[in-house]
Formats: C-alpha cells, sequence, structure tokens
C-alpha cells in the first residue's frame, strides 16, 4: 500500500499471490481490483488506476525467507506529496502478519 494513510481507497496498492504468480492492482474505490493482472517474469499489459500504473519488471526469486517481486511502479502526477507504505503477508498456514510500516514515499 501506497497512501496517505493505512487504506486501499485513492491508493497504489497491489497483491502478489504466491500460488500463481499473479499480481494484482487495486481500483480507486478500494474496493476490488482493475482489470488484468501481471505474471511475473513474462510479457503482459501493465495495470493502471488513477494513482499509478503498475509493469512487470522481471521474475520473481526467494531466499530463506525473502520473497523479491520486480515491479516498475510509475506515480500519476496529482499522487504527490508525503505517502506511507505498508507492507502485509499471508503465509499458506492462513498465518497473517497484520499490517507493517515499511517507511515513507515523497512524491513530487
Amino acid at each position: 500500500i501506497f497512501n496517505g494513510s493505512l487504506s486501499e481507497a485513492s491508493g497504489c496498492v497491489m497483491y502478489y499471490v504466491r500460488a500463481s504468480n499473479t499480481m494484482y492492482l487495486v481500483n480507486q474505490a478500494g474496493n476490488g481490483v482493475v482489470a488484468g493482472s501481471i505474471t511475473p517474469g513474462t510479457a503482459g499489459t501493465p495495470l493502471t488506476n488513477s494513482q499509478c500504473t503498475i509493469a512487470n519488471a522481471g521474475a520473481v526469486t526467494t531466499s530463506g525467507n525473502n520473497l523479491t517481486i520486480p515491479l516498475n511502479i510509475t506515480f500519476a502526477s496529482g499522487f504527490g506529496g508525503t505517502k506511507q507504505v505498508y507492507g502485509y503477508a499471508i503465509n499458506n498456514a492462513n498465518q497473517v502478519s497484520g499490517s507493517i510500516s515499511l517507511g515513507t514515499w515523497i512524491g513530487h
């Protein structure tokens, strides 16, 4: 989640499903996803909502407990200012990390 608050609405929010190697972009309302998906490591069409565009930047890799998802993100010009960055994870045993603050992004 890239947003001014911990909310999917009006943000740049992506979901990655490891089992299917599929990336989704949440819609502007935060109540669903935009049409289409991205399969990391393969050619495909970028996904866009009113805050950002995401595009494939390579294959997913793992190392120990680390999962790396290369992704190109282009933020819309109106999505400037300070945004919080949050992460959230669920494992195969349905253990949930909860929302974790990963830092701050300052757009121009």
